[in-house]
């Protein structure tokens, strides 16, 4: 007959919650390892984060010409002047429309 080892933390066996804190931490530094320099990549040549302006636009209004959450919207000389930047950079960009 083969006999299991049954019961748990409650029983006094923390064998299982031991290899399951072990996975955990395993995942946490695969996961470091494999994305720390991807991030690194990203800042380097400048992809981390958006400009201040799309930021305090956001990122609705400049990447999908609307607002989603913010019921009061930006305001409209951000807008502009993100639209005029954006112009610039990426050529020809069409104000949003108000709704």
């Amino acid at each position: 007959f083969i006999v299991l080892k049954t019961g748990g933390i409650l029983y006094g066996d923390v064998d299982l919650l031991g290899c399951e804190f072990a996975g955990v931490f395993f995942i946490i530094g695969w996961v470091a390892m494999l994305m720390t320099p991807f991030f690194i990549v990203l800042k380097t040549i400048g992809w981390f984060r958006v400009d201040a302006l799309e930021e305090e636009v956001g990122l609705d209004i400049s990447h999908h010409g609307g607002a989603a959450y913010d019921l009061t919207g930006p305001r409209k000389e951000d807008v502009e002047e993100l639209v005029a930047q954006r112009s610039t950079k990426h050529g020809k960009v069409e104000a949003p429309s108000e709704a």
